[in-house]
């Protein structure tokens, strides 16, 4: 009992080392490529990881060359929903001023161990729900998304992800109290776009 016990202590251990590990390398590869001001967008980064392209003059010049192709065997999609998800947790963010290029990604600096340090750490790791589970309700999210996005002249995944829209649909928050527990809202998207979110929600299930 004590050697299972032990067994499942270290396969646990092992699932957060490798965790920590994928996570750590695409911020790290976002650093890199975006290093001397240098632009990285998700496919570029999803790309670089997966050794898709050869490295750009920006990698060698950061000397992270030994991530390339580092996640090769990662399914570019899923890739994708990581690198979403560290934007929804604030590890990455849309680069500001990026004019055309506004899908560009820029690092926040922000850190996290996301293993052995104690503290509740955050976990951007790619949750196994996807989107189209509640298209009556996710196409009237995507219609604000796009409004939203048009208005303020950014790129609508930097309003809210699929992942976020996806969950928002699923869960259907009725009060913006509710809303702040969806991962991936935060503070001040719950302040911005709030009431408009729960607007919207109501109105496509049939409410006032």
């Amino acid at each position: 009992m004590a050697a299972a016990s032990q067994t499942s202590a270290r396969a646990q251990e092992i699932q957060a080392q490798f965790r920590s590990s994928v996570l750590q390398s695409v911020i790290a590869s976002a650093e890199g490529l975006t290093c001397g001001g240098a632009r990285a967008t998700a496919r570029s980064l999803v790309n670089f990881l997966r050794g898709s392209l050869p490295p750009p003059e920006a990698a060698v010049e950061a000397g992270i060359q030994s991530l390339h192709g580092l996640l090769e065997a990662f399914a570019a999609a899923w890739l994708h929903e990581l690198v979403e998800r560290l934007v929804d947790e604030g590890f990455l963010a849309p680069a500001a001023g990026a004019g055309s290029r506004a899908s560009s990604l820029a690092p926040t600096g922000k850190r996290a161990s996301f293993v052995g340090d104690g503290r509740k750490a955050p976990e951007p790791w790619v949750a196994p729900a996807k989107p189209g589970d509640r298209p009556e309700l996710e196409e009237p999210l995507r219609e604000l998304r796009r409004s939203l996005a048009r208005a303020e002249g950014r790129p609508p995944f930097s309003i809210f992800s699929n992942r976020v829209l996806a969950e928002l649909a699923l869960r259907r928050p009725g009060t913006l109290a509710e809303l702040a527990e969806v991962r991936g809202m935060g503070e001040a998207r719950v302040r911005l776009y709030g009431r408009k979110v729960l607007a919207a929600l109501r109105k496509a299930s049939g409410g006032s």
